[in-house]
């Protein structure tokens, strides 16, 4: 189960109902199967293996593998993730801080919330390490997460990716697409008119189509 939790901390799509986890009849242990299932959608099977280190989609609970991907390659969805809880939580300036402060605690003034805060932040823990592509999203005048916050995250997180590439001597095809994607003016609660709307969920799935690989070329900057 740690395997588990380790490699594949997905969110679930929103049809999902339920989770399942189950051995495979013939890999035993070093395949886990997990499927979702909806009364409005067919269920949908996974498999991580943990030697070829892949995760696959199936059909139903056929054995046969439909697509495959490397596990590094791959980045579940996430909304709105807190990338920089420490830096954030130690500006007072900004509007959520003092409000949240009951939920993170208060880092400036408090060692022991600092000490804590920076053992989990995001931005803190960046490591030079093999990282998978990321697509991150944002507003051009979103004073709830401010734009500043966001750049420095990717910037650092692709230097620390470059770094390890270049440490590893690993060709520009094992190389992590880190993209930042800005909306021109909006804010955080804005929602974007139904044209642009439509332009951003294009963006997010051409850049899963690339970067998994289904129409068999390599995902470039360029094109995204």
């Amino acid at each position: 189960m740690s395997m588990f939790s380790l490699f594949l901390s997905v969110q679930l799509p929103e049809w999902a109902c339920a989770v399942q986890l189950a051995v495979h009849p013939e890999r035993g242990s070093d395949l886990l199967q997990f499927y979702l299932e909806s009364p409005v959608c067919r269920p949908i099977t996974f498999a991580y293996s943990v030697l070829e280190n892949t995760l696959s989609i199936e059909a139903d609970h056929a054995i046969g593998k439909n697509e495959t991907c490397q596990v590094f390659r791959l980045k579940a969805k996430s909304k709105a993730p807190f990338l920089d809880v420490l830096k954030t939580m130690m500006d007072t300036s900004l509007p959520l801080t003092i409000e949240e402060e009951e939920e993170w605690g208060s880092p400036e003034c408090n060692m022991e919330h600092y000490r804590s805060i920076e053992s989990y932040c995001p931005y803190q823990n960046i490591r030079p390490q093999s990282y998978p592509s990321v697509l991150i999203t944002a507003y051009e005048n979103d004073q709830r997460v401010p734009l500043s916050g966001l750049l420095r995250y990717v910037n650092k997180l692709r230097m620390a990716a470059e770094q390890y590439c270049q440490s590893s001597d690993l060709p520009d095809s094992k190389k992590p697409n880190i993209l930042l994607d800005v909306y021109p003016g909006g804010s955080h609660c804005d929602s974007l008119p139904w044209e642009e709307s439509l332009q951003k969920v294009s963006m997010h799935l051409s850049f899963l189509h690339k970067e998994l690989n289904l129409n068999g070329c390599k995902p470039s900057r360029d094109n995204l």
